[in-house]
């Protein structure tokens, strides 16, 4: 893992499996302030070495901190996973 010692942001992981194979690697970009000293990145690039394929995510709006109200779909997901 590489981090930004400026202000503690990852800059790329390196994913590995069970046998220590090296398998994906993620790298952020264009990071922004989201609250307070909080950054995050809003371009993120999974390239998995395994595939040679590489999957490019832009995040467009992020909010933090805000109220959310439970759906039916959200409860029925905690607890199907509270049961396994």
């Amino acid at each position: 893992m590489w981090i930004e010692k400026a202000n503690l942001t990852t800059l790329k992981t390196d994913f590995y499996d069970r046998r220590d194979k090296h398998q994906k690697t993620q790298l952020n970009y264009k990071y922004v302030n989201v609250g307070g000293t909080v950054m995050r990145p809003m371009q993120t690039i999974m390239n998995n070495m395994e595939k040679s394929h590489k999957t490019a995510t832009t995040t467009r709006s992020r909010k933090i901190n805000i109220n959310m109200k439970l759906n039916t779909l959200m409860i029925r997901n905690y607890l199907d996973n509270q049961a396994s």
